[in-house]
């Protein structure tokens, strides 16, 4: 199981982490602050997915939690 969320975790990072970091640099002139918050999505993320959560709409939902 951990090597599919680990697997399932990478996939989403390397599809939509530019999103997020994009959608933070609108906001915060901080790219450190940038990078350090999309970090914290994705740790949620791997919290939330290994709680058992499905995600139907994974890009949605990292969005929703940047």
């Amino acid at each position: 199981m951990v090597d599919t969320l680990t697997n399932t975790v990478e996939e989403l990072y390397s599809l939509y982490h530019r999103d997020i970091v994009r959608f933070f640099a609108e906001h915060l002139a901080d790219r450190e602050a940038c990078w350090d918050l999309c970090h914290e999505v994705y740790v949620r993320l791997l919290i939330t997915l290994a709680s058992g959560t499905q995600l139907q709409y994974p890009q949605r939902w990292l969005m929703r939690v940047a």
